[in-house]
């Protein structure tokens, strides 16, 4: 999970506004909310104040239902590298990194391989730590890690 990984948000159970702005404010805005069941960028809400989560909260919920959300840090200009990992029942093996930073509307438009960075090397070491959580849960294959890397 992310919490043991070291890897800051929230996915908690816990869905209520006052969680949300207490972890809003412990992460610092801007932080972004990921509606659970979005997809491809889908439900994202970049919030620049408690009074913007308050708003963005408040248009998630139905009568009845609270919807899931993730609160993330939103980065700025952020590199996007993906690392791909295979998996079997003995090992894992890093197979590659990929610079995606080149974006337009979050769509990717151009991947570098190899991904060159300055923390590269810490990329990897979550990367290694990913694939080892995964294949202690069992998991079997190939896989792409995403990480977003903040500039400063």
């Amino acid at each position: 999970t992310r919490t043991t990984l070291g890897i800051p948000g929230y996915t908690g159970e816990d869905q209520s506004l006052s969680k949300l702005l207490e972890v809003a404010e412990q992460m610092q805005y801007p932080v972004i909310l990921k509606d659970k069941q979005g997809g491809g960028g889908m439900g994202n809400t970049i919030v620049n104040s408690a009074a913007e989560l308050d708003e963005a909260h408040a248009k998630r919920q139905t009568p009845g239902k609270v919807k899931q959300v993730f609160l993330e840090k939103f980065l700025i200009n952020p590199y996007h590298i993906e690392v791909q990992v295979a998996i079997s029942t003995h090992d894992y093996c890093i197979l590659d990194t990929r610079n995606c930073s080149d974006q337009i509307n979050q769509q990717k438009v151009v991947e570098i391989a190899p991904a060159q960075h300055y923390k590269l090397d810490a990329v990897t070491e979550y990367a290694h730590r990913i694939a080892k959580k995964l294949k202690e849960k069992g998991y079997v294959g190939l896989v792409t890690l995403e990480f977003l890397i903040d500039n400063d």
